[in-house]
């Protein structure tokens, strides 16, 4: 008789569906660390996607016209970091950018 009858399959499914209700919470505090502790590539200024958004570091550099006075990526809906130094943007995959930093998509958040 086989160990993997529907009962003990169900079981298992439970127990799966239990522990990852259990550690999802956690899965916030694993990636904002990932950020802060500056694990991940931080954006070139000479990325396209960065040229084309007008992105810099620092955010008063910024020489657009569409700047704002105390738009910064850390106070954009796009950031996703925290209060962290470096952090993630959604529209800068796998790297990470300046919470003092701005783009061209920057948008209140």
């Amino acid at each position: 008789m086989s160990s993997n009858t529907p009962d003990n399959s169900r079981r298992r499914l439970l127990k799966m569906a239990a522990t990852g209700a259990l550690l999802a919470p956690f899965a916030k505090f694993t990636s904002q660390s990932a950020y802060a502790g500056g694990h991940e590539k931080k954006l070139e200024l000479d990325n396209p996607q960065a040229k084309a958004l007008q992105y810099v570091h620092v955010a008063t550099e910024s020489t657009s016209p569409l700047y704002k006075d105390g738009s910064i990526c850390g106070n954009c809906i796009q950031w996703k970091g925290g209060d962290a130094e470096w952090g993630q943007c959604v529209l800068f995959a796998g790297v990470v950018v300046a919470n003092a930093g701005w783009c061209s998509a920057w948008a209140k958040g």
